[in-house]
């Protein structure tokens, strides 16, 4: 049986609505929630499975209340969701599903 072996990096790209993004090389995998709800600015996230061919396997963490807080709608991550997506998201590299 093969052994997957983790990334030698984690790594965030971080997607905001007024396309400021910013990548984030990260020494560990977070073992808790609380560094995507410094960076995303909420306490009740959503995970998206990303359906763009070029982040395909990938996924996004999201403001689960974005709507109810009438967040912007973020152009470049509902493009690689699919779907509309609002405030700031992160993107998961190195991540395994």
């Amino acid at each position: 049986m093969t052994q997957i072996k983790p990334p030698k990096e984690y790594w965030i790209e971080v997607l905001r609505p007024d396309c400021r993004n910013e990548d984030r090389v990260l020494a560990a995998r977070p073992t808790g929630l609380q560094l995507y709800y410094d960076l995303i600015g909420t306490n009740i996230v959503e995970r998206v499975i990303l359906q763009h061919p070029a982040r395909r396997g990938l996924y996004m963490i999201v403001d689960e209340e974005g709507l109810l807080k009438g967040s912007p709608i973020n152009m470049l991550a509902s493009n690689f969701a699919g779907r509309t997506i609002v405030g700031t998201a992160i993107i998961l590299h190195g991540f395994p599903l």
